[in-house]
């Protein structure tokens, strides 16, 4: 269950660190196979473990990043920053707008869908 201490933004960071790490390694340990000199037979026994729910995780874990990302860049660039007002008690932070809200919203579900399609052609693809 999300803490009432941290707003979803700081979720949504934390998970956008993670899979950028995963995908590195996972690119990286990639590379390092591939470029080994290896038989035929061990070849297929590695092919067969991508193609395993590893690369589901893969596809996952790479539409998260790049929706996420695509929203980390808008707010970041000031598209999605509201005004800054005066800090009056009880403070709120007047810099999450409703469009910054409303693009949460929007990275989430496209984020569901899609990895609900990938994980549909995984299982019958």
């Amino acid at each position: 269950m999300l803490s009432r201490r941290y707003a979803i933004e700081r979720y949504l960071h934390f998970t956008h660190r993670v899979t950028g790490i995963y995908m590195v390694t996972f690119l990286f340990m990639h590379v390092i196979i591939a470029g080994m000199r290896v038989d035929h037979a061990l070849w297929a026994v590695l092919s067969n473990a991508f193609s395993n729910p590893v690369m589901l995780s893969f596809v996952v874990a790479a539409v998260f990043h790049g929706l996420n990302g695509l929203r980390l860049i808008a707010v970041e660039l000031g598209y999605m920053v509201g005004k800054p007002k005066l800090p009056i008690f009880p403070y709120k932070a007047s810099s999450i707008s409703g469009v910054q809200k409303l693009s949460i919203v929007i990275v989430i579900t496209l984020f569901t869908i899609l990895s609900l399609i990938a994980v549909l052609e995984f299982v019958w693809g």
